[in-house]
């Protein structure tokens, strides 16, 4: 192939009307292509962006309901241990406290899975608490972790 065929070629490709039929067909196909594969990755980000959300509160609220369980029975003893499993003398089976006990857990995992480590963090340190005031300053600093991570201010 000479240079004058290479010419030909690119001006037949060129033509005017090769470049009118890009223009009304070809170009709105392929934006109509580009804005549909846009608008999908949006949304889909968007869902997933909510169902995370959906997870972290549903963890968060199951750590708060078990801890608050957790406190109830542990607030009827004479001493304060919250974690500690005494035999009925409160009221309480040893199996409810147990029950308790294990809810927590089983929340405390599931917040591992899907919160924040500032969360789980805090989660850690109150169970680590040895004090009534201890308990209550971790469980305000959990409270603020929460309200950060599901960025509810």
């Amino acid at each position: 192939m000479n240079l004058g065929e290479i010419f030909r070629s690119i001006s037949n490709f060129l033509s005017v009307e090769s470049l009118e039929r890009f223009f009304n067909f070809v170009l709105p196909s392929l934006l109509l292509i580009l804005t549909a594969y846009i608008t999908f990755k949006l949304n889909d980000n968007a869902n997933k962006r909510e169902l995370v959300f959906q997870e972290k509160k549903e963890a968060y609220i199951g750590i708060l309901e078990a801890y608050k369980e957790v406190a109830r029975i542990s607030k009827t003893r004479d001493h304060y241990d919250l974690w500690s499993v005494d035999e009925g003398s409160n009221g309480y089976s040893i199996q409810d406290q147990i029950k308790a006990q294990e809810d927590f857990d089983y929340w405390a995992i599931r917040c591992k899975l899907v919160g924040s480590q500032e969360v789980n963090e805090h989660i850690e340190l109150l169970t680590d608490t040895e004090s009534n005031s201890d308990e209550r300053a971790a469980l305000n600093n959990l409270h603020n972790a929460i309200r950060k991570d599901l960025q509810v201010d």
